[in-house]
């Protein structure tokens, strides 16, 4: 629930334009449009319960996380 809470505050969402080429995600390519959206938006974080992006663990600048521990490392700052 919280973070559901930070999404419906709209000083933290940001719409982002994508050109939809990045090939990441060779065992799902529909999720690469995830990833290419937390590039274009310089986010430090993409928090997903989808397997294969979890799988991944980063890709560059972009660490990809549960929602819980998401939650957790956040609650500690």
């Amino acid at each position: 629930k919280a973070l559901l809470d930070l999404f419906k505050a709209r000083q933290y969402i940001e719409f982002v334009a994508i050109v939809g080429d990045l090939q990441v995600v060779s065992v799902d390519p529909a999720d690469d449009k995830f990833i290419e959206c937390a590039q274009v938006s310089s986010a430090r974080y993409l928090v997903s319960g989808d397997k294969h992006l979890l799988n991944l663990g980063r890709h560059e600048k972009v660490e990809i996380l549960k929602p819980a521990d998401f939650m957790k490392m956040i609650s500690e700052v």
